[in-house]
């Protein structure tokens, strides 16, 4: 969360300045192109073994797969958030030439020990977008560094394909396809002039963003944002039914209703679920079953001014979301294995907001859910981008 937190505030502070910058931000899926097997589903890449270093005694060395698994991009596929700025730097009718920055936070898990760790990135990047009716077809690359939480870090590249579609003056919708490369370099051993080994971790991302766009203020009654956040479950009566705490990301459109203070919340929440225990999968034991849960929510909020920057919002609403998984997902307090299907919650929400500039605006959240069929409670706990009026 800490994470999260730090980064939209590095890359938010660049926009209280004037200018025609854009602003972009939202969530993104990451599927790794795995060199040899993918997944837990497989045999390790060594066993332990058996040593005696002394007469009467024995050790059994065990054996760290990661190195191997990151080499080989043995990594499970991933939702990640993503905050940019960018503008155009030379126009030539319909053509624009591109730059500008972006900084991403992904979460993922090494396939074999299944130890969870995550990407951090920040990238400088540079394309060209073809503009036409309001539409923009582009390309982008971009180059960077990257660290993970387990001390991993080296150099990041990516290519992009985008189209961004209007969907008021001042806010677009952005769908991208990227092509990743993340590169660590390491020293070999052995003589002081060894070889520099390069570990290649590609993966495909697919994103979808929501920018503000430089224009005039818009009569529109919708503003749209993009949140990042991290869910624990359980809480109270409700179960956990031996979920983690995990990640989740969120885009919202809301509409006025009867007044400006009055809105309603369409919304769309990726959450990736996994299990804290241990089950058999495929015939591997030791896997921590994971799935990824696509939420739809809808929902009402009243917004109170505390000051001219500061709004404080309030409501609820219901999310629709798909639980079925044939393997133990879920799990209750007394070890049975519950079975979801397509549930429904009932969900209560506050945030506070603070306007940064003209149509664009920081917001922190909560939010608490309750399954009722299957007994869950979530507590969301978030911060994102706003595109007000």
């Amino acid at each position: 969360m800490l994470a999260r937190i730090t980064l939209l505030a590095l890359l938010l502070a660049s926009s209280l300045s004037a200018g025609d910058w854009r602003t972009y931000a939202g969530g993104f899926s990451s599927r790794w192109k795995t060199t040899g097997p993918h997944g837990h589903d497989q045999e390790p890449c060594a066993y332990p073994q058996m040593t005696n270093p002394a007469p009467g005694i024995f050790m059994l060395l065990g054996t760290d797969c990661n190195p191997v698994d990151f080499a080989r991009a043995n990594l499970d596929n991933s939702i990640g958030f993503r905050f940019g700025r960018e503008r155009d730097f030379l126009s030539l009718g319909p053509l624009h030439f591109v730059g500008g920055g972006e900084g991403s936070i992904s979460h993922t898990e090494y396939n074999g020990s299944q130890l969870d760790f995550t990407f951090v990135n920040a990238t400088v990047l540079a394309g060209a977008d073809l503009e036409g009716w309001g539409f923009r077809a582009g390309f982008r690359y971009g180059g960077g560094a990257f660290a993970t939480t387990d001390s991993r870090g080296g150099l990041q590249t990516w290519r992009e394909a985008s189209v961004s579609v209007p969907i008021r003056a001042g806010a677009a919708l952005r769908v991208a396809q990227r092509i990743s490369s993340s590169k660590r370099i390491m020293r070999g051993t052995g003589s002081r002039h060894a070889d520099v080994l390069r570990e290649n971790v590609p993966a495909r991302e697919t994103s979808l963003l929501i920018v503000a766009t430089p224009g005039a203020r818009s009569s529109s009654l919708w503003d749209f944002a993009a949140t990042s956040g991290t869910t624990v479950p359980g809480f109270g009566p409700a179960q956990s039914l031996a979920l983690h705490t995990t990640a989740y990301q969120r885009l919202s459109a809301f509409r006025d209703i009867a007044s400006k203070s009055t809105q309603i919340e369409f919304s769309w929440t990726s959450t990736a679920q996994e299990s804290k225990l241990f089950s058999e999968y495929r015939g591997y034991p030791g896997n921590q079953r994971g799935k990824t849960i696509n939420g739809f929510g809808l929902g009402a909020h009243r917004s109170v001014d505390a000051s001219r920057r500061l709004s404080l919002r309030y409501g609820g609403g219901i999310e629709v979301a798909d639980w079925r998984d044939p393997y133990p997902l879920l799990v209750s307090g007394n070890g049975r294995v519950v079975r979801g299907g397509v549930e429904t919650a009932v969900t209560g929400s506050a945030a506070l907001r603070y306007r940064l500039g003209r149509g664009l605006s920081i917001e922190a959240n909560a939010q608490q859910l309750y399954w009722r069929d299957i007994h869950l409670g979530e507590t969301r706990l978030g911060v994102g981008l706003a595109l007000t009026r």
